[in-house]
C-alpha cells in the first residue's frame, strides 16, 4: 500500500497579510467589512486603551522571585483591577446607545485577559463607539478568520497507508528531542496541565482516554466551551481529528498497549476548540485564554495549564497581528506562569512566511514561541520544505527578527485521531507538541522555574542545524530535552526528584452510580488501578455527595502492580432534592506518597429519575431530553448524540433520533437510557415501540441494540440486535440525511422482557452505534405486563385466533380459543409451502404459544392453524 501523507497547517495560509501600525480608530479589516455591509451584525471587539504591562510585571516577579504558583492569581488580580477600573464606563456607552438606537448589540462579553468587550454590533454602534476615550482600537475578532485546519490539508505526491497502533512503541520523534532522556530519570509529566486549543479533542481515543483531566476534575473547568456542553464536537469531516493528532504528540499514551505516542505522557490533558467558528460549543480565543488563566474561579487552586498548544491559525485581509488584544493575552498568560507555544505555519519555503500569533512583537525573546517543522526521520533532520520561514513580518532587531525560535519534528508524525486510530500527519502543526510536551517534563523536573526560563532553556539549548546560528529556517535548531535539563541545573536549578513510582493510585470509574439513579440513596462503587511498582493492600477513600460531609472509607484488601479493584463505599443519601447529582471520590495510598496526585479522584454528575409506571408509552413529546423521561449519553464523546426531532408518520411531532448521517466517523456509541421502570414481581413482561430506519447504502452497518439492567445500571443485558439490512423500515437509499414522513416507512417492533419479573425497577437502554448510513428513530416506547391488541383477529368455526405483532421482528403470539375441537395444529411454512416449525394443540380450551423468529431471514411466510372445523392460513411478515 501507499503512504499517504497529509500536509495540516499549523497556521491556515492568509489569503492577505497588511502590516500596519496599531493605532486609535477603526482596524482595515473591520473597514473592509463596514465598506460591503448589507446589514446584520458584525463580531468585534473593543480594546481599551489601559492594558497591563505584564513583562515589566513578569521581570518584577522574578526580581523580588515570586514564587510561580503564586503569580496566576497576581496576574489576575492586576487584571480584573484594571478592567473593573474602565469597562463599566463603555459598558454604559452602549447601554445609553441602545435607548436612543435600540437593537445596536447583542452577545455583549466583557474579558479582562485583555481589557476587551466583545460584542455583536451594527455600523452605527461602532462609529459612535470608535470615539469613545477610554477606547484605542475596534477591530473584527479573530473567530470570524478562524477555520479548521483539516481543510487545509493538501494530499501531496506522496502516498500512504493506514496507520496502526504500535505495542510497546515509541515514536521516533520523541527520540529525536530526547524525551526518553527525561523519562528515565522518572519525569513523565506527572503532575502537570497542558492545554490542547485546536477543532476539538476526542477523549474517547484509548492513547487520550485515561489521562483526561475531565475524569478526575469537573469538566467545565477541564474543556472549556461556549455553551457549556463539555467536550465540542469536530464539525468537520475526514477521519482524522487534528486537536486529538496535537493531542496526541503531546500527551499521548495507549496504556493497554504501551504505545507510546507522547512527550509527556503522564500530564492530564484539558483543552478548548475555537478553530472554526460556527461549530457548536466552540468558545472564543480570548475566552479560551482566560480560561486558562484560572479554570476552576478560584484564585487560591494552581490548577493553571503548564503549557498551551496551539497548532492553528486564521485568514486575514488587512489586520496585524504583531501587537493587539491577542497578543496582549498571550503576554499576560506568560508572565502568570503558562507557557504558550504555537506553530509556525506551512507557507514555506518563502521568506516572511511565519504566520500565526507565534510572530507577534509583545513581549520578550520567547513570548511568542514558534515552532518550525523538521524531519526527524532524516539523517541530517532537514527542514521540511513547506515549514513557515522568516524574518519576522513583524520587524524587530536581532533575534526578534529571526523566526521560528526553534524547530521540532513534525513530518510523518504518527498520532492519534478519531475516536480509536492513529494517522501520520505533517506539518507545523505536529512539531508545536513536541515542545508543548517537552515544557511540561522540564516543569515536572523544575516546578518552580518560571514557564519563560523553561523556553528560553529550550531555546538556548537547541541543536544547531542549517545555516551556523539561529537562522530564519530552523531558528535556534532542534530542540534538546538533555540539554536543556542540564543548563537549566547549570544555571543554578536543582531539579526536584521524580516521583517515587512506588505509590500510583489512578482512579479509573465510578462504576455506580451512572447518568441515572433510581433512588436518592446510593452505595457508590468505585475502580481503582495500582500503577505502582509495589502492592497495595489498603487505601484510603474519600467521598462526598453534593453539599454533604465527606465520608471515609478503609479499604483493605491486595492489589498488586496494574491490578484493577473494585471497592463498594456505605451508602450515602443526598438531601438535594433538585437535579444534577454531583459525586466525587479521592482514593490515596493508606502509606506513602502517591506519585502523581491529580488522577487519585473522580467527579460524575448524575440524575435521579423516578420510576414510571409499567404500561406507559413515552412519546418523546417534550423539548429536552435529559430534561424529562430519557437520558442521553454520547459514549464516544464526539458531540453528536440522540436528541429530539420532529418526524412524521406517527401521532405526535417529534421523536428520539440519533443522526448517524451527520456522524464523521464510524463507531461512534450513543446510548438513550430511560427512567426506571416498575415492573410486577410475576407474569409475562414486553416491550413495543415504533422504529424507522433508511439506509444510506448497503455498505454501511448501522445498528441498533437493546439493554435491560436490573441493578439501575450496574449491568446490563441485551435482549435485541439490529444492524444493516435488519434494521431497515422502508425500501430504498437515501444520499441526504433522512427523516420519516409517512406511516408506512415506520415499523413496530416487540421484545419479551418477561425474564426480567421479580424486580422492581428495570432500565431500558438504546445503544446506536455508527456505521456510516442514514439517521435512526425511535418512538412510542411501552413496557407493558398486558399484550399489546393484536394485529389479527380471525375466526376459524366457532374458533377465534389472535396472531402479533405482525409484522415481527423475532417473537410472534398466537391466542386461539380451541372451544369446540380436541385437538388443532399450528404450522408455520415458507411461501413455497415447506414446514418449517409444527405446534401440536390437543386440548380445548384457551391457550397461548409463542413461536421464536429470530434465526428466519426476513420476508413473508405463512402460518396455517388447523382443527376440525378446517385450515386457515394467515400471512405473516419478519422484520
Amino acid at each position: 500500500m501507499k503512504k499517504l501523507t497529509k500536509l495540516c497547517l499549523g497556521t491556515l495560509t492568509m489569503l492577505a497579510l497588511v502590516l500596519q501600525a496599531q493605532a486609535q480608530g477603526i482596524m482595515p479589516n473591520l473597514n473592509t467589512e463596514l465598506g460591503r455591509y448589507s446589514g446584520g451584525y458584525l463580531r468585534i471587539n473593543v480594546t481599551l486603551k489601559e492594558q497591563l504591562n505584564s513583562r515589566a510585571l513578569y521581570q518584577k516577579f522574578e526580581l523580588e522571585q515570586v514564587p510561580v504558583k503564586r503569580r496566576a492569581s497576581i496576574v489576575e488580580a492586576e487584571l480584573q483591577a484594571i478592567a473593573n477600573r474602565t469597562q463599566p464606563s463603555v459598558l454604559d456607552f452602549i447601554q445609553r446607545f441602545e435607548t436612543t438606537e435600540p437593537g445596536q448589540s447583542m452577545n455583549i462579553t466583557p474579558y479582562y485577559i485583555a481589557n476587551t468587550i466583545g460584542l455583536e454590533a451594527k455600523p452605527a454602534l461602532i462609529k459612535a463607539l470608535v470615539s469613545h476615550e477610554l477606547v484605542d482600537y475596534i477591530d473584527m475578532s479573530i473567530e470570524n478568520y478562524l477555520a479548521p485546519t483539516l481543510a487545509s490539508c493538501g494530499v501531496t505526491s506522496e502516498e500512504s497507508e493506514a496507520v496502526a497502533s504500535s505495542p510497546n512503541g515509541s515514536e521516533q520523534g520523541l527520540k529525536v528531542i530526547k524525551a526518553p532522556f527525561m523519562w528515565n530519570l522518572g519525569y513523565t509529566g506527572r503532575n502537570t496541565f497542558v492545554m490542547i486549543v485546536d477543532d476539538g479533542t476526542l477523549a474517547g481515543n484509548p492513547a487520550l482516554r485515561d489521562n483526561f483531566k475531565g475524569n478526575f476534575y469537573p469538566l467545565s473547568e477541564s474543556y472549556f466551551s461556549s455553551n457549556g456542553l463539555g467536550l465540542a464536537p469536530t464539525c468537520f469531516g475526514g477521519p482524522e481529528t487534528h486537536g486529538t493528532h496535537t493531542a496526541g504528540t503531546v500527551c499521548g499514551l495507549a496504556r493497554a498497549t504501551n504505545d507510546t505516542i507522547g512527550v509527556a505522557f503522564n500530564a492530564l490533558w484539558m483543552g478548548s476548540s475555537p478553530i472554526g467558528t460556527g461549530c457548536p460549543g466552540a468558545a472564543d480565543v480570548l475566552a479560551t485564554y482566560q480560561k486558562a488563566l484560572n479554570p476552576d474561579n478560584n484564585a487560591s487552586t494552581d490548577d493553571q495549564p503548564t503549557a498551551i498548544n496551539n497548532s492553528w491559525g486564521y485568514t486575514s485581509a488587512g489586520t496585524s497581528f504583531c501587537s493587539n488584544n491577542y497578543t496582549v493575552a498571550v503576554s499576560a498568560l506568560e508572565a502568570a506562569n503558562v507557557a504558550v507555544v504555537f506553530s509556525a505555519g506551512n507557507d514555506g519555503p518563502s521568506a516572511s512566511s511565519v504566520h500565526g500569533l507565534g510572530y507577534m512583537k509583545e513581549g520578550g525573546l520567547v513570548d511568542a514561541f514558534s515552532v518550525g517543522n523538521l524531519d526527524g526521520n532524516s539523517a541530517n533532520y532537514t527542514i521540511n520544505s513547506s515549514s513557515s520561514r522568516g524574518p519576522n513580518p513583524c520587524g524587530g532587531a536581532g533575534p526578534l527578527l529571526i523566526k521560528p525560535e526553534v524547530s521540532a519534528p513534525g513530518t510523518d508524525i504518527r498520532s492519534a485521531t478519531g475516536i480509536g486510530g492513529y494517522a501520520l500527519l505533517t506539518g507545523t502543526s505536529m512539531s508545536g507538541p513536541h515542545v508543548t510536551g517537552a515544557v511540561a517534563l522540564l516543569a515536572e523536573a523544575f516546578p518552580n522555574v518560571s514557564s519563560i526560563n523553561l523556553k528560553l532553556a529550550l531555546y538556548n539549548s537547541a541543536t544547531d542545524l542549517g545555516a551556523a546560528g539561529e537562522d530564519n529556517a530552523y531558528g535556534k535548531g532542534l530542540i534538546n530535552l538533555q540539554a536543556a535539563y542540564n543548563a537549566l541545573i547549570a544555571a543554578g536549578n536543582t531539579p526536584t526528584p521524580a516521583p517515587n513510582p512506588a505509590y500510583d493510585i489512578v482512579v479509573r470509574e465510578i462504576v455506580n452510580p451512572k447518568l441515572v439513579a433510581c433512588t436518592s440513596t446510593t452505595a457508590p462503587v468505585v475502580e481503582f488501578v495500582n500503577l505502582g511498582t509495589t502492592t497495595l493492600s489498603s487505601a484510603t477513600i474519600t467521598y462526598k455527595l453534593d453539599a454533604g460531609t465527606i465520608q471515609t472509607f478503609n479499604w483493605t484488601g491486595t492489589a498488586a502492580p496494574n491490578q484493577v479493584v473494585r471497592a463498594t463505599l456505605p451508602a450515602v443519601t443526598t438531601t438535594q432534592t433538585a437535579n444534577p447529582h454531583t459525586l466525587t471520590i479521592t482514593v490515596n495510598p493508606a502509606a506513602g506518597t502517591d506519585a502523581n496526585s491529580l488522577n487519585n479522584k473522580r467527579t460524575i454528575t448524575y440524575n435521579i429519575k423516578p420510576a414510571v409506571q409499567i404500561n406507559t408509552v413515552e412519546a418523546f413529546e417534550f423539548s429536552a431530553m435529559r430534561l424529562t423521561k430519557y437520558t442521553e449519553n454520547d459514549v464516544t464523546q464526539d458531540g453528536i448524540t440522540w436528541k429530539l426531532i420532529a418526524a412524521s408518520g406517527l401521532t405526535g411531532v417529534r421523536s428520539a433520533g440519533l443522526e448517524f448521517f451527520a456522524m464523521a466517523r464510524l463507531n461512534q456509541i450513543d446510548e438513550l437510557i430511560s427512567s426506571p421502570i416498575n415492573v410486577p414481581t410475576t407474569g409475562n413482561i414486553y416491550m413495543y415501540f415504533n422504529r424507522a430506519y433508511k439506509q444510506r447504502s448497503s455498505v454501511f452497518r448501522d445498528s441498533l441494540k437493546i439493554m435491560v439492567s436490573q441493578d439501575c445500571g450496574l449491568t446490563y443485558q441485551q435482549v435485541y440486535a439490529k444492524g444493516g439490512a435488519t434494521l431497515v423500515t422502508t425500501a430504498g437509499n437515501a444520499s441526504t440525511s433522512w427523516v420519516p414522513s409517512l406511516a408506512a416507512e415506520w415499523k413496530k417492533d416487540s421484545v419479551v422482557l418477561s425474564q426480567f419479573a421479580g424486580t422492581s425497577d428495570i432500565l431500558v437502554k438504546f445503544v446506536g452505534k455508527n456505521g456510516g448510513g442514514n439517521n435512526l428513530y425511535i418512538d412510542n416506547v411501552e413496557v407493558r405486563n398486558t399484550l399489546a391488541p393484536s394485529a389479527e383477529n380471525t375466526v376459524l368455526g366457532d374458533d377465534k385466533l389472535r396472531i402479533y405483532p405482525n409484522p415481527t421482528n423475532e417473537i410472534l403470539w398466537i391466542d386461539y380459543e380451541n372451544d369446540n375441537n380436541p385437538s388443532a395444529q399450528i404450522t408455520l411454512l415458507n411461501t413455497m409451502g415447506a414446514t418449517i416449525q409444527t405446534i401440536q394443540i390437543n386440548q380445548r380450551g384457551s391457550g397461548k404459544q409463542s413461536l421464536n423468529l429470530s434465526g428466519l431471514a426476513q420476508g413473508m411466510y405463512i402460518l396455517r392453524f388447523c382443527n376440525a372445523s378446517g385450515c386457515k392460513n394467515v400471512k405473516i411478515r419478519k422484520d
